[in-house]
């Protein structure tokens, strides 16, 4: 007696447990599924965008209806809600077969909504052009028509909107972007000269002296060999100061080494 109401009181804790592991496991399964959780968002999106291209194409082939023969009016406006209508059942049809079938993956209804943008932005420039010729008694005699064109439009407008932010953008940071590839162009590091050329276009520009002896009191020794200045030596001005002069022989090496001053490191230049 006591075995068997033991036994049944693990049955009734064991069975809540199992199916409470289930359902976990249930839940983890659907919350590690990024596939599902991202179909989901895409399927509800879609709804969205059947909803009103039913209410679009509806609205399209009632106003071709009633309104085929308007007098006051461009005959182009019938023309763009008949294109309005037929592209507005063409974007259910594609959208239901995307919400309601697995073989569109949804790879291939991101991709697709871009050639479909395309056709609307070609739809809203017409209309746009249409619209901007419509004359005052076409909006008195049939205002429906009218301003229902116009809030078309203005949701077609909507719907590109990220694009034409992409635009404004990119011709916002065009000149950003040159004016920094220019600066880095002009800032880059320039090939050093070969000693010949430096030698003939800089070296060979620079201030010679000879020593005599009125002048050479003013001279005291070469920095570079440390050897005092004598009547008939050679030397050479640097353009940096008038005072760092030089032994021609001796800065000649140091230049061919190195193009700046031996006392102030400045580039020497002409």
């Amino acid at each position: 007696m006591f075995n068997v109401l033991s036994r049944k009181m693990m049955e009734g804790l064991r069975e809540p447990l199992i199916n409470r592991n289930f359902e976990n496991d249930g839940y983890d399964r659907a919350e590690l599924n990024p596939i599902s959780v991202e179909r989901e968002s895409l399927v509800t999106e879609a709804k969205f965008k059947l909803n009103a291209c039913l209410i679009g194409a509806v609205l399209g082939f009632i106003i071709c209806v009633l309104y085929y023969d308007m007098q006051l009016c461009s005959k182009q406006m019938i023309i763009w809600f008949l294109l309005f209508a037929i592209f507005s059942v063409f974007h259910c049809v594609f959208l239901a077969s995307y919400i309601y079938s697995t073989n569109i993956t949804s790879l291939v209804y991101t991709v697709s909504n871009y050639p479909l943008d395309l056709v609307t932005i070609g739809l809203f420039i017409y209309g746009m052009i249409i619209y901007s010729n419509l004359t005052e008694a076409c909006s008195l005699e049939y205002p429906f028509p009218y301003y229902m064109m116009l809030i078309v439009l203005i949701i077609q407008l909507s719907t590109f909107l990220k694009y034409i932010a992409c635009v404004i953008l990119l011709i916002l940071c065009t000149p950003l972007i040159a004016y920094i590839l220019i600066r880095e162009y002009m800032n880059r590091p320039q090939p050093e000269q070969s000693w010949e050329e430096f030698e003939n276009d800089v070296f060979e520009e620079l201030e010679h002296k000879t020593l005599v002896s009125e002048i050479q009191q003013n001279y005291e020794s070469c920095c570079i060999c440390l050897i005092e200045f004598e009547k008939e030596d050679k030397i050479v001005i640097l353009p940096c100061n008038d005072s760092h002069h030089f032994h021609k022989n001796c800065i000649r090496e140091w230049l061919r080494r190195q193009r700046n001053c031996p006392l102030c490191k400045q580039t020497v230049e002409i």
